[in-house]
C-alpha cells in the first residue's frame, strides 16, 4: 500500500473515512485501527449486528491484521439503536482482543458535523462540530486526483457495478457468440491478448464491439493471462516474476501496454467494471476477481466487496476471489500500514 499524506486530528481522520470506504457511510459503526505509532492500519464497516454476535466479531477482530492492532476507535454513523447495539459489540469485542479503545465518536451526514461520545484525550469536542471540508485535507485531495472521490452510498455504488440497458445488450450477444466460437477460441493466444490491450487501453470501440469482447473474454478464462493483467495492473503488489517466462513472454508480445500509474488506477478499474458488465454473467468470474484483487491491493473498499459478491455469484470456486476475501475478512492488507500517522 502507498502511504497517504498526514491526516492531523480527529476532524481531519472523520472527514477522511468515506475516502478510505469509497462511500459515505450511513446507519453503522466504523472501526478505525491503529498500531503501536499511532499509524491508521485498518477501516472497517460493520453493518448493525445483535448482541449474540459478540463473540464472531471477537473472533473476526482476533484474527490477521485487526489482531495487531494496538489502539482503535468507532465511528457511529446514526444515533438509531441498532447503530449504538452495534458500538457496544463492538467495544466487547476489542476488549476481548486486548485492544484498547481511544475514541467513539458520532458523524452526522446530513449535518456534516461530529461529536465525541466517549474520548481519552480530553481534546475532543462534546458539542457538534463541522467536519473538516475535504479540499483542506491533501490526503483527500490526493484521492480525488487518483480518481477515488467517495460515492453518495454504498446503494450508488452498487449501481455502478450493474450493467446498464445496453451493456445488457452487449452481454447478451457476446453470450451468443461464445456458443458458436468457444470451440474456435485457442484462449490465450495472440489475437485474444491483443483484444484485452484494446480494451485495457480504454477504447470505446474495443468495449462496445460484442467480436472483441468475446475474444479477450476467452484470453481472461486462462490464469497465466489473467495473472499478467493483475501483475500489469499493480506490479508493485503482483510481480511480475511469479509469472511463468512463457506467460510473461505471451503478454509482451500481444503488445506494449504501459501499467497505469496510480493516477490512473481509478479509471483502469473502471474499465474493468464496464468490461465485466458486458459479458455474461455466468462468465465474468475473472474479472471481478480481478476489480477486487486490485481494490484490496489500495487497501480494501466496499467495491472490493460488491465485485467478489458478482465473483462468486457466477462461479462460487473462484480461486482469486477466495484468496481476495480471506485477505479482506482477516484484515491483511499489502504493504503494511499507511504512513504517515493519522
Amino acid at each position: 500500500m502507498e502511504p497517504i499524506p498526514a491526516l492531523t486530528g480527529a476532524g481531519e481522520l472523520l472527514a477522511y473515512v468515506p475516502y478510505q470506504l469509497g462511500f459515505n457511510p450511513s446507519d453503522s459503526v466504523v472501526l478505525v485501527g491503529f498500531d503501536e505509532d499511532d499509524h491508521l492500519v485498518v477501516t472497517a464497516r460493520f453493518d448493525p449486528v445483535v448482541p449474540e454476535a459478540v463473540n464472531d466479531i471477537a473472533h473476526l477482530i482476533g484474527q490477521g491484521r485487526l489482531r495487531t492492532l494496538a489502539s482503535a476507535a468507532l465511528v457511529n454513523y446514526g444515533d438509531g439503536e441498532a447503530v449504538l447495539l452495534t458500538s457496544s459489540v463492538l467495544r466487547t469485542a476489542l476488549r476481548c482482543n486486548g485492544i484498547e479503545l481511544v475514541h467513539v465518536w458520532e458523524v452526522d451526514n446530513g449535518t456534516s458535523t461530529w461529536a465525541a461520545l466517549w474520548c481519552c484525550c480530553g481534546q475532543c469536542p462534546e458539542q457538534r462540530t463541522p467536519l473538516t471540508e475535504a479540499h483542506l485535507i491533501p490526503a483527500a485531495v490526493e484521492a480525488v486526483y487518483r480518481g477515488c472521490s467517495p460515492a453518495p452510498s454504498r446503494d450508488d455504488l452498487e449501481n455502478r457495478c450493474t450493467p446498464t440497458q445496453d451493456e445488457a445488450q452487449i452481454a447478451a450477444e457476446v453470450e451468443e457468440l461464445w456458443s458458436v466460437m468457444e470451440a474456435d477460441l485457442e484462449t490465450g493466444r495472440d489475437l485474444e491478448l491483443v483484444a484485452v490491450h484494446r480494451i485495457l487501453r480504454g477504447d470505446p470501440a474495443a468495449l462496445d464491439d460484442p467480436v472483441t469482447v468475446s475474444r479477450a473474454l476467452a484470453a481472461v478464462q486462462v490464469v497465466g493471462v489473467r495473472d499478467g493483467l493483475l501483475c500489469w495492473l499493480r506490479p508493485d503488489v503482483f510481480p511480475p516474476t511469479r509469472l511463468s517466462r512463457s506467460d510473461r513472454d505471451r503478454w509482451r508480445q500481444s503488445g506494449e501496454l504501459p501499467s497505469p500509474n496510480r493516477a490512473e488506477r481509478a479509471g483502469t478499474v473502471h474499465i474493468l467494471i464496464r468490461w465485466a458488465c458486458r459479458v455474461p454473467a455466468q462468465l465474468s468470474a475473472p474479472l471481478w476477481a480481478c476489480v477486487a484483487a486490485s481494490e484490496w491491493a489500495d487497501g480494501g473498499s466496499a467495491v472490493a466487496t460488491i465485485a467478489l459478491d458478482r465473483a462468486f455469484e457466477a462461479d462460487p470456486g473462484c480461486r482469486l476471489a477466495s484468496l481476495v476475501r480471506n485477505c479482506l475478512l482477516t484484515g491483511t492488507l499489502p504493504g503494511g500500514r499507511i504512513d504517515p500517522a493519522a
